[in-house]
């Protein structure tokens, strides 16, 4: 039998793609937001990372883990939501 599951991104940190390795983020605030606009509609949610367009932004992606791991967020990979 196969299942099929829906794993939604309600954040995402990337505002525009501007090249193939190169993209304009959100701020700090703005991916903020985006985390508070998602919880209010869902106990999962999932933040968009492409590896090839954060080396330059580590600082925030650090900035926005700290942040959330504070205000009591916990983190988990889709292989233990899918269990």
């Amino acid at each position: 039998q196969m299942c099929i599951r829906d794993s939604s991104v309600s954040v995402n940190l990337i505002k525009k793609y501007t090249g193939y390795d190169s993209a304009d983020h959100y701020s700090f605030g703005e991916i903020i937001n985006q985390v508070e606009l998602a919880r209010r509609h869902t106990k999962i949610i999932g933040i968009l990372m492409h590896h090839r367009f954060h080396n330059d932004h580590l600082n925030l992606i650090e900035e926005l883990l700290t942040f959330l791991k504070d205000a009591g967020y916990r983190f988990t990979d889709l292989t233990d939501l899918t269990n």
